[in-house]
């Protein structure tokens, strides 16, 4: 069937829908995928200068919908319809068995999100009237949930820094071989 023109431009303002419009489905899920992720992210941990990424990736969407356009309908066709960051290649099609064994990781992301919801829809209305009392609190609470992501980023970033789970804590000690002098023949 053949597309229009005119509709796969418009779609090309919509990072991915010109891509989904002209076939490429899981190409077009990326690329959306990580547009509007990206601005979850920026907006939720307040990162403003992360904005850079996004014209990145809006430009990228827009000009590959233009090539794709100004494809013939077989060319267009024989184009291989994949996701852009393929999980399978990138951890050696070992991807489940390493994400099932983080089990820490997911159940430690659905408290972490727990507590967001928590404080964000009960206790933050109640802690917003404390602020109207005193207006300096308010600064604080809004950016409490960045306060908490970057504390947990230092707390792994010194964990990491220590050698992780098992390192030994005195390598010193380990390493430390006595000296019984000379042996002579």
């Amino acid at each position: 069937m053949r597309k229009s023109r005119l509709f796969a431009l418009l779609c090309a303002f919509v990072p991915g829908a010109g891509e989904m419009y002209l076939g490429l489905m899981k190409k077009g899920l990326s690329v959306m995928t990580i547009f509007w992720g990206a601005i979850f992210v920026i907006l939720f941990l307040n990162l403003p200068p992360l904005l850079v990424v996004l014209p990145v990736i809006w430009f990228y969407s827009f000009f590959d919908v233009l090539n794709l356009r100004n494809m013939t309908e077989q060319e267009r066709m024989m184009q291989e319809d994949k996701f852009l960051f393929d999980l399978d290649n990138i951890l050696q099609k070992d991807w489940r068995r390493i994400l099932g064994s983080r089990y820490r990781l997911v159940g430690g992301g659905c408290i972490f999100l727990g507590f967001y919801l928590l404080y964000n829809n009960f206790l933050f209305p109640y802690l917003h009237r404390l602020a109207d009392l005193f207006p300096f609190l308010y600064p604080i609470l809004r950016n409490l949930p960045s306060l908490v992501v970057a504390a947990l980023i230092i707390l792994l970033g010194v964990y990491l820094l220590r050698g992780g789970y098992g390192a030994k804590r005195n390598l010193l000690e380990d390493d430390y071989t006595e000296y019984r002098g000379e042996k002579h023949d």
